[in-house]
């Protein structure tokens, strides 16, 4: 999965990715809004992040007065196929001689 931003203006909401081990760390921290169960990544425009589409993940309120644009995306990489097509140009045929 991922995520283009066009636009992002200034808390316009972040990309929150959960991680996949539940209660890590009991969501303790002695430092304040740092919650070690989730990456918060602010977005920024022009720029975009890929991630792994089975991570949990969401995006948080836009508390700006302007719009958030982004483009989100899934990609499938496929192997390559063992078939390999060969287009080769033919010989012309010259007709018998006479």
């Amino acid at each position: 999965s991922g995520v283009y931003w066009l636009k992002a203006p200034l808390n316009s909401g972040d990309l929150v990715i959960m991680s996949p081990f539940t209660n890590r760390y009991l969501n303790t921290s002695c430092i304040p809004k740092t919650d070690y169960n989730a990456l918060q990544l602010k977005p920024k425009a022009n720029q975009g992040v890929f991630f792994n589409s089975n991570l949990t993940h969401y995006v948080d309120i836009n508390r700006s007065n302007k719009d958030r644009v982004s483009v989100a995306f899934h990609i499938l990489i496929m192997p390559k196929p063992k078939t390999t097509f060969c287009f080769q140009k033919r010989a012309k045929k010259t007709p018998p001689k006479k």
